[in-house]
């Protein structure tokens, strides 16, 4: 693939991100591992890279179910920061206020080390119920995932603005 894409957050299909991916990223190629895409219909649809200096240095996917989102495949370039501060951002503006729902499996790190910190970022680990996302997809992340998955709630802009946070990414 002919890659003339402009720094900043680009939206496509899985197949046009892994090829990218992997084309800047040739010593760490995107390798589907165990993952969310395993247990729903079909696979996370939308996906976004980060391209920066001319080199997509991160990933992430996500799918619309309805009252809810899939969220999943995120890679970065190791040595790189915000890639998912940035992404995420990004992806709220299509998942809006939906709740997403996601397994988790660390490529690098542990996972205790990693759920702990999705606590401290408001996502909701092994819930038994939750708002917006039906049963039989809490069972199946339990079932597939064991303790490894968490909801976070979506936060629609009218919260955004009533609580600060808006202003706060501004630097107001």
């Amino acid at each position: 693939m002919v890659k003339e894409l402009p720094d900043g957050i680009h939206h496509m299909t899985k197949d046009s991100a892994v090829e990218l991916w992997n084309e800047d990223n040739p010593n760490d190629l995107y390798v589907s591992r165990k993952n969310i895409e395993s247990y729903i219909a079909g696979e996370l649809e939308d996906w976004l890279i980060r391209v920066v200096n001319g080199e997509v240095i991160g990933m992430t996917g996500f799918t619309i179910q309805g009252s809810f989102a899939y969220v999943g495949g995120n890679k970065a370039r190791v040595g790189t920061k915000g890639n998912t501060v940035a992404m995420n951002e990004e992806r709220e503006t299509w998942i809006q206020a939906k709740p997403k729902v996601a397994g988790f499996n660390v490529g690098r790190g542990s996972n205790e080390t990693w759920l702990a910190k999705l606590k401290e970022w408001k996502w909701v680990i092994n819930p038994d119920q939750y708002e917006g996302v039906p049963e039989e997809v809490i069972n199946s992340m339990k079932e597939n995932y064991g303790g490894n998955w968490g909801i976070k709630k979506g936060v629609s802009w009218k919260e955004i603005l009533s609580n600060g946070e808006f202003y706060n990414r501004l630097g107001i």
